[in-house]
């Protein structure tokens, strides 16, 4: 893995102050201290995969070539951040985390992806407050204009989430019911997921912003979420409903197909589409370390492709996952 250092230190310094900076409780009605919350359950969710109470946490920086790896974090760092105030942490999730999940009730499966929503949001504000550092302070690194783009874009991002995050307090003052959750029960992984991806492909977007402005367009956010549940894993996939017309049909695909085909979907999603996903150790040695500098290349693709929704012959939880990825990169290598 080759290191810029002077980059490598420019990164970490402004990404510690860009997420110093974000500090404020993300309830809207709320200016309290944010605490360190975990995007799903510690003790019901993420210590079912955590048997040392570490898990494998997918790290991305910018300026390592490949910029993805994984590093081991305890348990109560690897999937949370500065998210909630302590009373609203505490208490908004009373139903889901003192009781049993309730996958009959509308208002747990907001509870469930509201902390991810955040997530996102929180990544996308981090990512903005480092850009302007970076461009501040270290333009002789950097190519500024590649920065300024990756703003507009992440602002744009910024405005679509919040026009979700209003549905999801209005669905939970008022008892509406905006989004379709679907659910589905598959055999125990060692993968937590909890994360907010684009139904559009980069094609798709470019097309229509070439044609009508970079602003014209509100991208379509699908809600995916995946964690251990007794003796299963549940994996759930949810969206507004006003874009049913576009996007139920790719949904169902992941909930009425068998669970090999939904698992390589789901492989593909965690690949290519989804940065918020821990793992357990074990999962990591079995599946990733054995080719982790072809594993991390394989990411690059996101890079390349303008076709996000192309599903390939990848399933990360079968035994033949490595030598699949073997061949696979090989196949990527040759076309980019």
């Amino acid at each position: 893995m080759e290191i810029n250092i002077e980059r490598a230190k420019a990164y970490s310094e402004t990404r510690r102050v860009a997420v110093d900076t974000i500090i404020k409780c993300y309830h809207p009605k709320c200016n309290e201290p944010a605490i360190n919350s975990h995007i799903l359950q510690k003790e019901k969710i993420l210590c079912e995969i955590a048997p040392d109470r570490h898990h494998m946490k997918r790290i991305i920086n910018k300026f390592y070539t490949p910029d993805i790896k994984f590093e081991k974090r305890g348990i109560d760092k690897a999937f949370s951040f500065n998210c909630f105030c302590k009373d609203h942490d505490e208490n908004l999730f009373l139903e889901i985390e003192k009781n049993e999940i309730d996958f009959n009730n509308y208002k747990h499966y907001l509870l469930l992806v509201l902390r991810g929503l955040y997530r996102e949001i929180n990544i996308k504000e981090i990512n903005v407050r480092q850009n302007e550092l970076l461009i501040d302070k270290y333009a002789h690194l950097i190519d500024i204009s590649d920065l300024q783009t990756s703003n507009n874009y992440e602002r744009l991002g910024l405005n679509d989430l919040k026009k979700t995050e209003e549905l999801i307090w209005n669905d939970l003052q008022f008892g509406s019911q905006s989004f379709e959750f679907g659910k589905k029960e598959m055999t125990k992984e060692g993968v937590v997921l909890s994360s907010i991806f684009t139904y559009e492909t980069s094609k798709e977007l470019n097309t229509h912003r070439a044609r009508y402005g970079v602003e014209a367009k509100e991208i379509t956010d699908i809600f995916v979420t995946f964690f251990p549940h007794g003796k299963n894993s549940v994996f759930i996939m949810g969206y507004k409903k006003t874009n049913a017309s576009k996007v139920k049909g790719y949904v169902n695909m992941f909930m009425k197909e068998n669970e090999r085909k939904t698992k390589r979907r789901l492989s593909n999603l965690l690949l290519f589409n989804c940065e918020v996903w821990v793992c357990s150790e074990k999962f990591y040695k079995e599946k990733i370390e054995k080719n982790k500098e072809i594993f991390f290349e394989t990411l690059e693709y996101t890079k390349t492709t303008d076709n996000e929704r192309k599903t390939f012959d990848l399933n990360i939880f079968e035994n033949n996952f490595n030598q699949k990825l073997i061949e696979w990169h090989k196949i990527y290598q040759r076309t980019s």
